[in-house]
């Protein structure tokens, strides 16, 4: 008859299949209280929990291969081959499935997908490519919520506010030129004021619009939590900074931080 010593070193490889049974087993050996047991289940355990992590890694490669191919297919069948078989498309590759392998995020699976696509599609350079493979997968849910609002609301106002500032510098060179005015005395100030109709070049309401989904975004996030994350975003080079003022925080970030165009692009090549 066994021992229980010798049992509990049998049963270890089978029921250490998850992180939990890993953890359990390995209690059960070091409580033993038989050093030789006790280092010979920790290798063993470790041994094991690396080998459920490899299978879980091999997974996710698997299904993303799978996935990729359903979408590349979907999206355009008729794909340039040579690209795909290159050498330099295979090692850009490889490192996508390593960085795949890392992850159980949908959305930067998404992005994975859509930049291994849009490099067979519409290729770009690999130095500038691995830079964009490198952000998604420093981005998080998070980012992805301010990245989207920055370019979908924040550049829709700019190019309102653009609209304003050519259409005051046309009004002027009429003021200038004597056109239009309704009196000698008139007053650029108040020219200004008779002429520019801002409902008529804002006809959609963008800027009333887009002031409630500046209003909601801040409150969306809990105190500070805005401001940590649009500053990370700083970092990873994708947000730049207004230096004429110091302060960027809270509702001022809608003034003074922007897209750069690193970030642009990446938004662009990753997830439009």
């Amino acid at each position: 008859m066994k021992s229980n010593k010798n049992k509990d070193k049998d049963i270890l490889p089978e029921s250490a299949t998850t992180l939990s049974k890993v953890l359990i087993a390995a209690s059960a050996g070091v409580l033993t209280g038989d050093p030789i047991l006790g280092t010979g289940a920790v290798t063993l355990i470790t041994e094991t929990f690396f080998g459920i992590r490899g299978r879980l890694k091999l997974k996710r490669s698997e299904n993303f291969i799978l996935a990729f191919s359903d979408y590349i297919k979907k999206v355009k069948p008729d794909f340039d081959i040579e690209i795909v078989d290159s050498e330099d498309f295979g090692d850009f590759f490889e490192r996508v499935l390593i960085k795949v392998s890392q992850t159980n995020s949908q959305f930067k699976l998404k992005g994975f997908k859509k930049l291994a696509a849009n490099q067979i599609l519409n290729p770009v350079s690999y130095n500038l490519v691995d830079k964009y493979l490198d952000l998604v997968s420093n981005l998080n849910e998070n980012h992805i919520i301010l990245l989207k609002h920055w370019y979908f609301e924040e550049l829709k106002y700019k190019s309102i506010i653009g609209k304003f500032d050519n259409e005051r510098r046309r009004l002027r060179e009429d003021f200038d030129n004597g056109m239009n005015k309704s009196s000698k005395n008139e007053t650029y100030s108040d020219y200004q004021t008779r002429l520019l109709d801002y409902d008529l070049i804002d006809n959609e309401g963008v800027r009333d619009s887009i002031k409630v989904k500046r209003k909601n975004l801040l409150e969306s996030f809990e105190i500070d939590e805005f401001d940590f994350w649009a500053h990370d975003l700083r970092n990873l080079g994708v947000f730049e900074h207004d230096t004429t003022s110091n302060s960027y925080k809270g509702s001022n970030a809608f003034q003074h931080l922007y897209l750069s165009p690193f970030g642009k692009k990446a938004v662009e090549f990753i997830f439009n």
